[in-house]
């Protein structure tokens, strides 16, 4: 076992150990922290993290490192032009003077650390849904966050606008700030939601952690941005628990960084819920982005369709494990996975696993993978009507990930993230005439 690897756990749990949190979570807290204790960081060993390794994190002394308290603002060109409510932390920690809550009751939000006492079982009902003893960075996270936010949609209401909560990592020194966000949208309720991660440093690690939990008939609309600083580090996790006839049709869409690994665990727990899951990654010179799916079809009539594609540059890497798990009482489930990459250079990998585990014959599953390159046919046919080479592969490229997020029903935010895409080809893909 690697030096590197033996020093996590100890960088883990002095971070923890130094952290503070209200007393209504102090019972919380230590069992994160015990779980932390009994949790065993991955080596390159362990099948879901073969493909991405922890040195780099581990040498920057970011995880030994506590956020520092920041008054920064966020940038306006990382933020979408949303009309929508937005909520921001900055280095983990809630900022008020960039934040505009709602005031109406159609939509309860409050940061962990002034959470009123009859929204603090709430709380705790989420937190029980991270996966603490599968993941050792949500276990971090449960045992060191300082801050996070509560967000609950009441039976029946339908928040007026999107919800825009955005976690911004700063500094000029190796920090880790963790990120926690907790959401219940109740029975027949409906709630519009976008994450967003930026930041703008070297040698930053964000933790995060967000948990959802949707009742009966709610529905759902989330869409997770992260287009931080290529140099930082990123490591989260969403855990989704959808009930009875409930729906979420949700975006993960990313740029790669130093080390990004996202794990989203996903749970169908009621009868005919619905879950609509589209992703896109764009990975350039000396990135990397890890995305590992799970979704587990517990309970009868099910749907999930999951779609996604990646564009990989330069010597990037992309990570994909996408599985879906259909219980032995889930029948007539339908479950649909795909992932389409492609490869802009010799020196660009992806490595992508679909996988189906199935206990139950009356079922309808479907999963595939492709990895390639630039259509050669298409090139030439743009280059035929006069379009010069270097433009003809942006359109082609950009246009491969753009169909992901054409059709995300939040305005002004399509847009925005094409003019990211784009940036990303013209500074990072590593294509010639691309730093044009």
């Amino acid at each position: 076992m690697s030096a590197d690897h033996d020093s996590l756990p100890a960088q883990a749990l002095a971070l923890a150990a130094s952290a503070t949190c209200p007393a209504w979570l102090a019972d919380y807290r230590a069992r994160a922290q015990r779980a932390l204790q009994d949790t065993a960081f991955p080596g390159r060993k362990a099948e879901a993290w073969k493909y991405t390794s922890l040195h780099a994190l581990t040498q920057s002394a970011a995880l030994a490192a506590g956020a520092t308290v920041s008054r920064a603002s966020v940038p306006a060109d990382d933020l979408p032009p949303l009309d929508a409510w937005r909520v921001v932390f900055v280095n983990g920690r809630y900022d008020a003077t960039q934040s505009s809550l709602p005031a109406g009751g159609e939509l309860i939000v409050a940061p962990l650390v002034s959470l009123p006492d009859a929204e603090q079982a709430h709380a705790r009902a989420l937190l029980a849904l991270t996966d603490t003893a599968r993941l050792p960075f949500a276990a971090l996270n449960g045992a060191a966050f300082a801050d996070g936010l509560l967000v609950r949609v009441p039976r029946g209401a339908t928040a007026g606008k999107p919800l825009h909560v955005v976690f911004h990592a700063t500094g000029d020194a190796p920090a880790t700030a963790q990120a926690c966000l907790l959401v219940s949208v109740e029975a027949q309720a409906s709630l519009t939601l976008v994450e967003q991660y930026t930041g703008h440093g070297d040698n930053l690690f964000t933790n995060a952690v967000t948990a959802i939990d949707l009742a009966r008939d709610a529905r759902l609309v989330h869409a997770r941005l992260d287009f931080a600083d290529h140099r930082q580090f990123h490591v989260g996790s969403l855990h989704l628990n959808l009930q009875g006839g409930s729906r979420c049709d949700a975006w993960q869409l990313m740029t790669g960084s130093r080390l990004k690994r996202t794990d989203l665990a996903c749970t169908l727990n009621g009868a005919g819920a619905e879950l609509a899951l589209k992703g896109a990654w764009l990975v350039g010179t000396d990135e990397h982005a890890d995305t590992q799916a799970r979704i587990d079809h517990a309970q009868p009539h099910g749907t999930s369709d999951q779609s996604w594609k990646g564009l990989v540059g330069g010597n990037g890497k992309a990570v994909f494990n996408g599985r879906i798990h259909i219980h032995p009482g889930a029948k007539q489930t339908s479950a649909e996975l795909v992932n389409n990459n492609l490869l802009l250079s010799a020196d660009a990998e992806v490595d992508t696993k679909p996988e189906l585990e199935i206990y139950n014959d009356d079922v309808k599953c479907s999963h595939g993978a492709t990895v390639g390159q630039l259509n050669e046919t298409g090139v030439f046919y743009l280059q035929s009507r006069g379009i010069a080479r270097p433009d003809a592969e942006l359109m082609l490229a950009l246009g491969f990930v753009n169909a992901m997020v054409d059709d995300v029903p939040v305005p002004g935010l399509a847009g925005w993230v094409h003019g990211r895409f784009a940036r990303w080809f013209a500074q990072r893909s590593g294509r010639p005439g691309g730093s044009r």
